[in-house]
C-alpha cells in the first residue's frame, strides 16, 4: 500500500524502515532496509490510521482530529498527541505521518512513539519551528539535557520531515552527540533478597488463608521470578491458562514483551516455555480456580480481583491489573506483611545495617539476580539470551560487571549460614535439602569422624569411602567429602585466594570478549562460563572460611552445608 522508497530532494532526509522477511533458510530472516519521508499520500494516511483504529491503538475518530488518542495496553491508559501548536499545517501534518509510521510501520508502542512525540514537539517550539539560527542554542540546550533518547527522536524525525528548513537544521545537528555511559542497575544486597525469600515461603505456608489469598500475585510473581528472568511486564500480560502440562512435565507460557517491533530481526528465537516444578505449578492452578470464582477474565490478575482485595464498590472496564496496580498491591505486601507481620524494617539500598533490616525491593530486581544466579551457574550465556528475552549476548555483558558486588554479597550470607543455624532463612533452607538435625557431619559422625583418613597434612578428613579415587577437587577444601578438624591455615587460603582471583579475572575478561565477537563460538562461551562458576563458587568458600577465621569462629563447613550452598546457587 506505501511506496516506502520514496525519497527526499535532499538525500540527508528519509527515516530509516526495516522489513524483515522469512529467507527460508537457517538464518531466520533477511532484512530490507528503505527510507520513508512524510510524502506519504493521504489516503495511505488514512489508510493506516483506520487500521490502528481497528486494532485498538488510536481511539479517536478521524485522522484530522487536532488530538489523537493513543491506547497503551501494557497499562491499560489513554495517552494524548495533541497537535494544538501554533505552527504551520504542513508540519502539523508531517507530525501526524511521524506518528503513524512509528505506530503502523516500525510497530513502536504507543507509549515509546508518544515519549518521541513530545521530544519533536519540544524541539520545534524551542528552535522557533527550526529557525537555523537557534542551533546554537538547541545544541547547548540538548547537551545540559543530556538526554540520548531525546536527541535520537529528533534526529530521526528531522530525517523524515520535509519542511523546508528540516534538512538544514538536520545537517547543523546531525554531528551533535550525547556519550551514553549506561549505569548498571542498582540492586539490594542477597542478604536482603534471601530474607524476602525466606518469609515468602513461611508466608506461604504459614501465613493467614485470606491475606494469602490477597497477597497471592505477589508470591506467585516472586516463585516464579526467581527461576525465570520475568519481567514485571510480563507477569501482568501473564494469560490465565498460561499452565500447562505435558507428558507429566509443568510449564508455563510466558510472552516476552521488550522490542517487540524489532522481534522479527533476531536470529536467536526466544523461549516462550518454561519447565517450572510441579509445586509451583499447583499453587499457580489453585489461584486459577479462585480467579475464575470472581470472573470468566482471560488474564492471570484480572482488575476484578485487584477491586475485589481493596474492598472496592466501583468497577471499573479493565481486563487485567496494571503495573501501576500490581506495584501497588507490592507495597501494600511489603506494609502487611515484611513489616507487620515478620517486623522488618524496610529501608534505602546500601543503607542496611541491623539485622532487622532488610533493602527495599523493586519488581525488576528479581529478573537481574536471576540473570547473575544463572551465570554464576555457568549456565551458557546462550541458553541465558534465550530463556531471558535477550536478542543479543552483549546485553549480558552489564550483570557480567554486577558478579563482584553479587560475589562478596552471596559470601556474607554463605558465612552466616556457617555461624547462625538458628535464623529463619538458614532454617528455611536447611528445610530444602533435608537437614533435620541441623547438626555438622562431624557431630553426626561422633567418634567414627576419628577413623577418618587425614587429608591436607591433617588439616581435616576425608568423608569418602573410596578415597582418594572419588576426588574430583585440586584442592580438599572444594571438596563435599572434606570436614575440617581445625582452623584451616590462613595462609594456605590466602595463595588459593590470590591464585583464584587472579584466574577469575582472565575468564571474566576472556567471556567479554568472546561476547562481544561478532562470530561467537557456543562451545568455547559454554566452556568459559563454566570455569568462571566454578571459580567464583571456590572464592566464596574461601572467603567463607576468611571471615570464620576473623570471627575467630568454628571453621566446619560439613556436606550438608555444602549442599546448602549448593541450593543457593540455584536459587
Amino acid at each position: 500500500m506505501i511506496n516506502k522508497n520514496k525519497k527526499a530532494a535532499n538525500d540527508i532526509c528519509g527515516m530509516f524502515v526495516d522489513e524483515y522477511l522469512e529467507d527460508g533458510n537457517a538464518s531466520g530472516y533477511c532484512v530490507i532496509q528503505t527510507k520513508i519521508n512524510d510524502e506519504i499520500d493521504l489516503p495511505d494516511c488514512e489508510d493506516m490510521f483506520a487500521e490502528l483504529k481497528e486494532k485498538g491503538i488510536i481511539r479517536n475518530n478521524d485522522f484530522e482530529d487536532d488530538v489523537w488518542i493513543g491506547y497503551y495496553d501494557l497499562s491499560e491508559m489513554n495517552m494524548h498527541f495533541d497537535f494544538n501548536m501554533d505552527v504551520p499545517q504542513e508540519m502539523i501534518l508531517s507530525l501526524k505521518k511521524y506518528i503513524l509510521v512509528k505506530l503502523y510501520l516500525k510497530k513502536n508502542v504507543v507509549h515509546v512513539t508518544n515519549v518521541a512525540f513530545s521530544h519533536v514537539k519540544d524541539m520545534i517550539l524551542k528552535t522557533n519551528i527550526l529557525d537555523i539560527d537557534a542551533t546554537s542554542y538547541f545544541k547547548k540546550y540538548v547537551l545540559e539535557k543530556n538526554d540520548v533518547l531525546y536527541l535520537i527522536n529528533c534526529k530521526e524525525f528531522l530525517q523524515f520531515c520535509t519542511y523546508p528548513r528540516a534538512c538544514e537544521f538536520y545537517s547543523m545537528i546531525k554531528n551533535l552527540s550525547i556519550k551514553n555511559n549506561p549505569i548498571s542497575r542498582e540492586i539490594p544486597d542477597y542478604d536482603s533478597i534471601l530474607k524476602y525469600d525466606c518469609l515468602i515461603r513461611d508466608f506461604i505456608d504459614t501465613g493467614n488463608i485470606d491475606l494469602r489469598m490477597k497477597y497471592c500475585p505477589i508470591l506467585i510473581w516472586w516463585m516464579i521470578s526467581t527461576i525465570i528472568p520475568l519481567r514485571p511486564s510480563e507477569f501482568v500480560l501473564l494469560k490465565r491458562n498460561c499452565i500447562y502440562k505435558e507428558k507429566d512435565k509443568c510449564y508455563i507460557h510466558i510472552e516476552r514483551v521488550k522490542s517487540r517491533a524489532d522481534r522479527k530481526k533476531h536470529t536467536i528465537p526466544i523461549m516462550t516455555e518454561f519447565q517450572i516444578p510441579e509445586t509451583l505449578f499447583e499453587f499457580i492452578s489453585d489461584f486459577i480456580d479462585y480467579a475464575n470464582e470472581i470472573d470468566g477474565g482471560s488474564y492471570l490478575v484480572s482488575d476484578n480481583f485487584y477491586i475485589k482485595q481493596l474492598a472496592k464498590n466501583y468497577k471499573r472496564n479493565k481486563v487485567k491489573i496494571t503495573l501501576q496496580k500490581f506495584n501497588n498491591l507490592f507495597k501494600m505486601f511489603e506494609k502487611d506483611v515484611v513489616e507487620g507481620i515478620y517486623h522488618y524494617e524496610i529501608v534505602a539500598l546500601g543503607t542496611a545495617i541491623k539485622d532487622n533490616q532488610i533493602e527495599r525491593i523493586r519488581l525488576g530486581d528479581t529478573r537481574h539476580l536471576a540473570f547473575m544466579n544463572m551465570l554464576m551457574q555457568g549456565l551458557n550465556p546462550l541458553y541465558i539470551q534465550r530463556i531471558g528475552g535477550h536478542y543479543t549476548l552483549e546485553e549480558q555483558l552489564s550483570y557480567c560487571n554486577h558478579l563482584d558486588t553479587f560475589t562478596s554479597a552471596k559470601t556474607y550470607v554463605l558465612s552466616k549460614m556457617l555461624n547462625n543455624k538458628n535464623e529463619v532463612y538458614y532454617r528455611n533452607y536447611s528445610d530444602n535439602v533435608d537437614w533435620g538435625l541441623k547438626q555438622t557431619e562431624k557431630e553426626l559422625l561422633g567418634a567414627k569422624f576419628y577413623q577418618l583418613p587425614k587429608v591436607k597434612d591433617g588439616a581435616g578428613r576425608c568423608t569418602s569411602t573410596n578415597f582418594p579415587t572419588d576426588c574430583k577437587c585440586e584442592e580438599c577444601l572444594f571438596c563435599e567429602h572434606f570436614i575440617p578438624e581445625k582452623d584451616v591455615a590462613q595462609t594456605y587460603i590466602s595463595e588459593l585466594k590470590q591464585n583464584n582471583l587472579q584466574n577469575i579475572e582472565i575468564k571474566k575478561e576472556l567471556l567479554k570478549k568472546l561476547l562481544k565477537e561478532q562470530l561467537k563460538d557456543e562451545k568455547e562461551i559454554g566452556t568459559v562460563s563454566r570455569n568462571l562458576a566454578s571459580l567464583i563458587n571456590q572464592e566464596m568458600i574461601l572467603d567463607a572460611y576468611t571471615l570464620n577465621l576473623e570471627k575467630g569462629g568454628n571453621a566446619i563447613c560439613d556436606q550438608k552445608e555444602d549442599q546448602i550452598y549448593i541450593q543457593m546457587s540455584n536459587y
